[in-house]
């Protein structure tokens, strides 16, 4: 697993402060939400509302969790969102990173 997608020590301190059966289902609970959160479409066809609460969402829970990549990554479409720029880059790299971080999370489990 590549340490640019996931950070493994804060993971380890997240398993010690949490135990192995409530880190399982946050990350069970990750998985699902990030397989719902950012459709495969064309960031025209998105609302932006809704795609920046979703980002927001995610930063914390990701970073936590030690999926830095994601965190990242949300920070970025979250800030482009907000401004009102275009967001089609930072969507793509997004969906590119849940990719990647639904991998990680499925070699976790």
């Amino acid at each position: 697993m590549s340490r640019d997608i996931f950070d493994p020590e804060i993971f380890e301190e997240l398993r010690e402060l949490f135990g192995e059966d409530r880190t399982r289902l946050a990350l069970e609970e990750l998985s699902s939400c990030l397989q719902d959160s950012f459709p495969n479409v064309a960031p025209e066809d998105l609302d932006r509302d809704q795609i920046f609460r979703r980002a927001h969402f995610l930063v914390a829970r990701a970073g936590l969790m030690g999926f830095t990549a994601l965190r990242d990554t949300c920070v970025d479409l979250q800030h482009a969102c907000a401004k009102g720029s275009p967001f089609g880059k930072e969507y793509s790299r997004t969906l590119e990173t849940t990719t990647a971080t639904r991998n990680a999370i499925a070699s976790l489990l």
